[in-house]
């Protein structure tokens, strides 16, 4: 406990089957309301509904044929909303030994009978596949792991999760990079791990040997903008200090842009000790907003600022906005480092609104542009800017004079202006005739 709070157990949840090495919990993953749970031993995954605190059984989930299944079944469980995926890498039903994976939907069969919509094959249906042997789920991606008893053609296969049907369609292939001169393992636990987020993708291979026999790594990709049948490696990950037999990313975990694996710290004492690593990247270019903000407005005119964000070229950061908008004006995130304020102030609605545009970049340090729009009153009169033109010449010379800046309306638009001299009046201390003045009229130039 802490003066933050305390953890509490709420609820053990028992094994359903009760059996001897049932494994019940070797696959697990959870989403809202839901749990999966996979018990390999028993050939069999259950489905937990959340009621209130306590969690009760929903459903169980068996392969077809169950009497010819190895104990494969359910060791890797994912799910993301309606939709849960199952992996089973050593099936020994006919045909199937190279692996499937099956996909289960909430409402096929009925409310909550979570049926099986498809099964998936690896796409090479070579023997002794595994494939199977590794599944993570994120929205409508769905990565699964293949080729493990293979030293040269370990790798993922990405497919393409229908959000409506369930339905995976394959899209791209994740091959594990090879190190020249580096021999690959017989056995690998690449691709065991993954997590997805978005257009990230982490996983790891706890046997890598590119630093030190078994030392480990971790393996960052990202899905290159505007095409989701190509990913991009970002960064193979090893951790500072690792030794060999560390098996560093036996386990991993993924937020934002930090990254944690675990590993062993200490491997030569007779028991290693445990460890993990965190870390965290950002780009050494900060994404800022490039565009000049649009500080003043008229009331009865449409207002316009369109807003551009440089500095991450390669993603898609998000621009928000903060502060207390004005009814009449709009913002809209247009996407792809884009967005718009736009709106049309009415009448009255003059004043000041203090705003701040705000960056958000998965790989970058958040920035902002701050400024303060001014509403004022459109359509504005002429207004003379000098009170008094006083001018002098000589008698029967011409007299010239420039009235530029004499005059200016609101809007800065351009105006006809005509303007009528005053008959001259007799000065009396000298008599002469002197101009007194004169008399302007204004219109519009549309």
């Amino acid at each position: 406990s802490s003066s933050l709070g305390r953890w509490t157990m709420r609820q053990e949840i028992p094994s359903p089957v009760r059996v001897d090495n049932d494994h019940f919990g070797w696959g697990l993953d959870l989403d809202g309301d839901t749990l999966v749970v996979g018990a390999l031993g028993a050939i069999k995954t259950f489905v937990f509904r959340r009621n209130g605190a306590t969690w009760t059984l929903q459903k169980t989930l068996e392969p077809p044929r169950p009497e010819q299944r190895n104990a494969t079944y359910g060791n890797f469980v994912a799910i993301q909303g309606d939709t849960i995926v199952i992996g089973e890498y050593n099936s020994s039903a006919p045909d199937e030994d190279e692996g499937v994976v099956h996909i289960h939907r909430r409402n096929e069969g009925g409310a909550n009978q979570w049926g099986l919509v498809q099964r998936i094959f690896s796409p090479n249906f070579a023997p002794s596949e595994l494939f199977g042997l590794g599944v993570a789920l994120h929205g409508d991606t769905l990565a699964i792991n293949s080729g493990d008893s293979r030293r040269d053609s370990r790798r993922l296969e990405i497919y393409h999760i229908d959000p409506d049907t369930g339905l995976a369609t394959w899209e791209s292939t994740l091959p594990k990079p090879l190190v020249p001169g580096v021999s690959e393992p017989q056995n690998s636990l690449w691709g065991r791990q993954i997590m997805i987020q978005g257009d990230l993708l982490l996983t790891s291979d706890a046997w890598d040997r590119e630093a030190l026999l078994n030392s480990g790594a971790a393996y960052l990709y990202r899905r290159d903008p505007g095409r989701r049948d190509r990913w991009t490696l970002l960064k193979k990950i090893i951790g500072e200090g690792v030794g060999e037999d560390s098996e560093f990313g036996r386990a991993i975990a993924m937020q934002d842009n930090e990254v944690f694996a675990s590993g062993a710290d200490d491997n030569t004492v007779e028991y290693p000790i445990g460890a993990l690593f965190g870390f965290r990247y950002t780009r050494d270019v900060i994404t800022v907003v490039s565009s000049a903000p649009a500080t003043l407005a008229d009331t009865g005119e449409a207002y316009r600022y369109e807003i551009e964000v440089e500095g991450a070229p390669d993603t898609a950061p998000v621009v928000s906005i903060g502060g207390d908008l004005p009814d009449w004006l709009t913002f809209e995130n247009l996407g792809g480092g884009r967005a718009l304020l736009s709106g049309t102030p009415p009448p009255a609605a003059t004043g000041t609104w203090p705003l701040r545009l705000e960056v958000q970049e998965p790989w970058s340090l958040p920035s902002s542009q701050e400024f303060t729009l001014h509403v004022q009153e459109g359509n504005l009169a002429p207004v003379v800017l000098v009170d008094r033109l006083e001018l002098a010449g000589d008698e029967d010379l011409p007299l010239e004079a420039s009235l530029a800046q004499l005059f200016a309306d609101g809007e800065d638009a351009v105006t006809d202006l005509e303007i009528e001299i005053l008959p001259p009046v007799p000065d009396r201390s000298e008599g002469r005739r002197v101009g007194k003045g004169c008399r302007s009229r204004w219109s519009p130039n549309p």
